[in-house]
């Protein structure tokens, strides 16, 4: 891999990151099957490009990536390991988010009952 392409694939990460990090965006799991229309919508054209110019975008052609040729070796194909990759992929970025809002949510649950409680204590003195 070059320079290029290092640069690209880091800068690729970090934008995301940096707006989550702002407070701009809070991924959720249940929005993930749009980020899969969108994967998908970008797959079409990348395989068309590797039919047509003999390219590999997206490792769509050829096992080139480092862990896809394990996929090849154990099952035949290269490309069952993309929904593997992807449900571990996702798991790991979504579930903090999702153990964050959880828990953000029971605070507040919290609070609210304190506060219920506080109020019906006033009442029935």
């Amino acid at each position: 891999m070059h320079i290029h392409s290092s640069t690209i694939h880091i800068l690729l990460f970090l934008y995301p990151l940096m707006l989550v990090a702002a407070g701009e965006v809070s991924p959720r799991f249940r929005d993930a099957w749009k980020y899969l229309l969108i994967l998908l919508a970008l797959a079409v054209p990348a395989v068309i490009a590797n039919l047509t110019l003999g390219t590999n975008y997206m490792f769509l052609a050829e096992p080139d990536a480092a862990i896809l040729p394990i996929f090849e070796k154990l099952f035949g194909n290269h490309l069952v390991g993309f929904p593997i990759l992807l449900a571990v992929l996702w798991g790991c970025l979504f579930t903090p988010f999702e153990i964050l809002r959880s828990r953000r949510r029971s605070a507040e649950d919290k609070k609210k009952n304190q506060k219920e409680d506080s109020a019906c204590d006033r009442v029935s003195a």
